[in-house]
């Protein structure tokens, strides 16, 4: 079994991306996940592997903290990326 979230994140972050920009569509909204997970469906199914996709439902309590952690961490990239664009800076971009 696949985790879907895990998946379509994934896919978010390395699909379709040019510096800080991410594969969109006519109306500007985020399609990275979606070629993400049709290719690498896609090979799976061409390797013989049937995958099944779990979206599971609210994440378990004894995961809050890693959320919380993972949440100040993209908090902390973002403003640091809002800072590099401000100043210019394409290599930090």
């Amino acid at each position: 079994a696949i985790d879907a979230s895990m998946h379509i994140y994934q896919s978010m972050v390395v699909v379709g991306r040019s510096g800080d920009a991410m594969l969109t569509d006519a109306d500007g909204q985020v399609t990275s996940h979606l070629l993400g997970m049709f290719y690498r469906t896609l090979r799976m199914l061409e390797a013989g592997i049937k995958p099944i996709y779990v979206f599971e439902g609210k994440p378990p309590t004894m995961k809050k903290g890693e959320l919380a952690a993972r949440r100040e961490k993209r908090e902390e990239a973002n403003a640091e990326l809002a800072k590099a664009k401000e100043e210019g800076n394409a290599e930090l971009v």
